[in-house]
């Protein structure tokens, strides 16, 4: 095992790491998002379907989770422990 962890406890330390990630870019992205609709709400008198939005925020971040927590499985198969020893 690399430098002491059990394989188990590294998917869930690259898990946790990559999750941030993604997450940190998830929200910069829909922050933006959300500031690219002020204009459409001082010019149009038009409503947005916050329910919509709150389904899309959440089925990306669904969607995201799924393919960080793949990701970090078949990529940890992948990588030698010795390469992990040697940083």
């Amino acid at each position: 095992h690399a430098v002491g962890f059990s394989p188990s406890q590294l998917r869930k330390i690259f898990r946790g790491e990559n999750l941030q990630i993604v997450y940190c870019g998830l929200s910069i992205g829909l922050g933006a998002g959300l500031i690219g609709l002020l204009p459409m709400f001082w010019v149009n008198d038009q409503n947005i379907s916050w329910f919509s939005l709150l389904g899309f925020a959440f089925s990306l971040s669904f969607v995201a989770y799924a393919c960080t927590v793949i990701a970090v499985r078949f990529g940890l198969k992948s990588i030698s422990l010795n390469n992990l020893r040697d940083e």
